[in-house]
């Protein structure tokens, strides 16, 4: 019944994990709806209750203004030359999410084998977007160019960025954010902030439908 599912999920949110308690919610909800399919069940019970849970808060992530992404970029590209700040991994990491305008998690954790560089599209699987749908990345001209130098770097094995100690294992998240915050832009900008840049300058241009931009963002309702 829709009690039992509704306290159940409660029990997490009464320790204060309003977002894990919301995606329980979801995941319990997509069990039913493959049950309902597969005539294991007739109704989803946790289908209605999110208005029975507390809001979630939302949280704005820093994002730099447009004019400033250029001088910003242009740091970037400096920042691996100086070998006690970091490497050419991770300001390639940094100039990629902002042409694709990824998640870090789903920028971070890519595999060669879902880059097709003769079609210049990126084809990332549903487990590893948030909405759970594959998602379709085209590849700028410079997307191809930071992808091809970073295949001289890592391109041997199956992560497009393998940790540093673990290859088979991805580099951190807070790789890209230590990045921005060495270059000055602590409390300014985030790797997450790319999205919001993105976003501004594709609505504001004109050019696009705003429901592509929001698809491209991968947020699909």
């Amino acid at each position: 019944e829709p009690i039992e599912v509704l306290r159940s999920v409660q029990i997490l949110e009464e320790r204060g994990l309003t977002e894990t308690t919301y995606r329980a919610l979801e995941r319990i909800s997509s069990i039913f709806r493959y049950g309902i399919a597969t005539a294991k069940c007739t109704w989803n019970p946790a289908r209605d209750l999110k208005p029975a849970l507390k809001a979630k808060k939302v949280v704005h992530h820093a994002a730099l203004d447009e004019k400033e992404i250029g001088e910003f970029l242009r740091k970037v590209e400096s920042y691996h030359k100086d070998s006690e700040r970091g490497d050419r991994l991770t300001s390639l990491a940094v100039k990629l999410v902002h042409l694709t305008a990824l998640r870090s998690g789903e920028l971070r954790k890519a595999t060669w084998e879902e880059i097709d560089f003769k079609d210049k599209i990126w084809k990332i699987p549903g487990g590893r977007m948030k909405n759970g749908l594959d998602h379709l990345v085209p590849l700028s001209r410079q997307s191809i160019k930071v992808l091809k130098e970073i295949r001289i770097l890592t391109g041997k094995g199956d992560n497009i960025f393998p940790g540093r100690n673990n290859p088979k294992r991805f580099i951190s998240e807070n790789t890209l954010n230590k990045c921005i915050r060495i270059l000055g832009y602590q409390g300014r900008h985030t790797a997450h902030g790319a999205r919001a840049v993105f976003s501004t300058i594709c609505n504001d241009s004109g050019q696009w439908n705003r429901d592509a931009v929001e698809r491209q963002l991968a947020h699909v309702q």
